[in-house]
């Protein structure tokens, strides 16, 4: 095994095995092998691959390769999620509520994702979430799906088997949803990996260590709490998970931690994430200089936290005022139709909420 080069841990697992075997038929050698056995020598020079690599990678595979790794990547499950070794079991379209199956579409994004204790390491259900580039992935999936004439339902596997896959790849449940195996998937994935990354070969297991190691750098912009980081990997939380995140999440709850996740989405996306925050403020700053700021008058402003009373008084203090006329207002598109009506004009959209008026012509 050593000539094969074999490390020493796996030559000790399967002597053990086999020593094991012949015990039992009364023929166990007293002797053993001179063996240095080293745990983690697999992953100390595993190197975690980066977003050119994973895009290299959803550049090679097919339509659910791609849902499948990106759903890994954005998530952070284990493999064992999607496709059970043991049972016949797996996500399905229930476990994310905000997919639409008559649509084949997500109300939300980012999306959540229920795991249950049956598919949960820990054997507890968590909360995760997913990104807008994953929920593209899936939908797109689902559609193919249906164009093939399968019908997708609540109860449909999320990554189902290729009709074309030899029968030993697939489980049935028993309500007769076809899940794809863990050992089949993991293979697919891994001879992707190996042919996008061959300098490194990593495993299939690399994905959860992409998304834990991504978290950790949006953890160190303060972007997450550590306990939220944790939880959405499904790790046990101990004593603090037992009074907060591993109990039911009110829906207050749910959205601050929807907004926590979409705030590191940047990290868990291989393909560019548009911050809207960047773009708010710039058009907040570009509008400001066109009613005659300067870059020096605009330097002490924090565009980042800018509210409407702050933008709404620097905004007053550079439109002339005539007499009794009315002067330029911000106001939320809520209030938009009922001006309008009365004659204001819109003169430009600060972001996705708020206009700036000009008053009608009296």
């Amino acid at each position: 095994m050593r000539k094969a080069g074999r490390p020493d841990s796996y030559i000790a697992l399967n002597y053990a095995a086999i020593r094991s075997w012949l015990k039992y038929n009364d023929a166990a050698p007293q002797w053993k092998p001179a063996l240095i056995v080293r745990s983690g020598t697999k992953i100390e020079n595993e190197q975690v691959p980066s977003v050119g690599d994973w895009r290299r990678v959803l550049s090679l595979t097919n339509v659910r390769g791609r849902a499948a790794i990106l759903l890994l990547l954005s998530t952070g499950v284990r493999i064992g999620v999607l496709a059970n070794r043991y049972s016949t079991s797996g996500l399905r379209f229930r476990d994310l509520p905000e997919f639409d199956t008559a649509t084949l579409r997500f109300t939300k994004t980012p999306f959540i994702v229920k795991i249950p204790a049956e598919l949960s390491k820990t054997k507890r259900r968590y909360v995760t979430f997913g990104t807008g580039e994953t929920a593209q992935a899936v939908e797109a999936y689902a559609a193919e799906r249906k164009g093939q004439g399968e019908e997708i339902t609540p109860d449909s596997p999320v990554i189902t088997v290729d009709k074309r896959a030899r029968f030993d790849q697939r489980r049935r449940s028993a309500d007769g949803a076809a899940f794809l195996r863990e050992e089949g998937l993991s293979t697919d994935i891994k001879k992707t990996l190996q042919l996008a990354i061959a300098e490194n070969r990593p495993r299939p297991y690399v994905t959860r260590a992409w998304m834990s190691t991504q978290l950790l750098l949006a953890e160190s912009r303060g972007l997450i709490t550590r306990d939220f980081r944790e939880s959405l990997l499904g790790h046990s939380l101990g004593v603090a998970g037992r009074y907060n995140l591993d109990k039911k999440w009110r829906p207050e709850l749910a959205e601050e931690m929807r907004e926590t996740y979409r705030r590191c989405e940047p990290f868990l996306s291989t393909i560019p994430v548009k911050d809207e925050r960047e773009t708010q403020a710039r058009i907040a700053k570009v509008m400001l200089m066109g009613l005659g700021y300067s870059e020096e008058e605009l330097s002490t402003v924090n565009f980042d936290s800018l509210d409407m009373a702050t933008f709404q008084d620097l905004v007053t203090k550079k439109v002339p005022s005539g007499g009794s006329r009315a002067q330029q207002r911000l106001v939320d598109t809520d209030e938009l139709p009922g001006l309008l009506k009365e004659g204001w004009r819109v003169v430009t959209a600060v972001n996705g909420h708020q206009v700036v008026l000009e008053p009608p012509n009296r």
